[in-house]
């Protein structure tokens, strides 16, 4: 009794979503893509370019809230007017998920010709090979056998090397825009699906459970890209 009580407590935790530094350090290391921070925008919408932060330098880094950065505006970052950390938002709005669907921050690093994903390509992987090291590099998980069945029968349409890589590219946009990694849920998905898999890499981003079958990735879904994404 005392168990299932504890684990019903622990089932009604509510996923929240990353911090806008830390999801943008996240997609940055997926893709394999450094964000650049080159500009300080000044009172009065004066703009004026930095040296401060050499490439690589991560979000959480940034010593200054004005450095300008438009996924982090989106995404609620703290504006330091005040000595408080509710000025941050972690509310869900219109603007996240148009910038998801349409911004440059996802769909540039996407594009981008020396990303990770031009790596797995090259290496001569199969395509069960790269949809397993996209899982394991985003969700830190392997496909499951549903959504490696539908990812493998889309992929296997392409007939180009460039219809190949626009299919992978739209199956890393669906994985990146979806609840599983936009939320910090460790702990909800631990309790209501207690087996682990064993991951053993440092570029992972942590050992982490087979999560439920949320809505926004399940494959019955258009994995292509489009503005309906689903953020609460």
């Amino acid at each position: 009794m005392a168990g299932q009580e504890r684990t019903t407590r622990r089932g009604q935790t509510s996923p929240r979503r990353l911090p806008a530094e830390v999801l943008l350090d996240d997609v940055s290391q997926v893709t394999d893509v450094p964000t650049e921070f080159k500009n300080i925008v000044y009172s009065g919408s004066d703009i004026k370019p930095t040296d401060a932060y050499p490439r690589g330098t991560r979000a959480i880094q940034l010593q200054d809230s004005a450095v300008q950065s438009w996924f982090l505006q989106t995404f609620g970052r703290n504006q330091r007017r005040i000595t408080c950390e509710c000025e941050r938002s972690d509310e869900p709005s219109m603007v996240q998920a148009l910038h998801l669907s349409n911004g440059d921050t996802l769909n540039g690093k996407l594009a981008t010709a020396d990303n990770r994903l031009t790596k797995w390509l090259a290496s001569g992987m199969t395509d069960e090979q790269i949809l397993q090291e996209v899982y394991l590099t985003c969700l830190a998980r392997l496909p499951s056998p549903a959504d490696q069945n539908g990812i493998l029968t889309e992929l296997r349409q392409a007939t180009t090397p460039e219809d190949r890589r626009s299919a992978l590219e739209d199956i890393l946009w669906a994985i990146l825009s979806s609840r599983e990694f936009l939320l910090n849920n460790r702990l909800f998905f631990h309790h209501l699906h207690p087996k682990k898999q064993a991951i053993t890499s440092s570029r992972r981003r942590s050992i982490a459970p087979s999560p439920p079958p949320f809505p926004p990735f399940t494959l019955g879904f258009s994995i292509f890209r489009s503005p309906q994404m689903q953020l609460c």
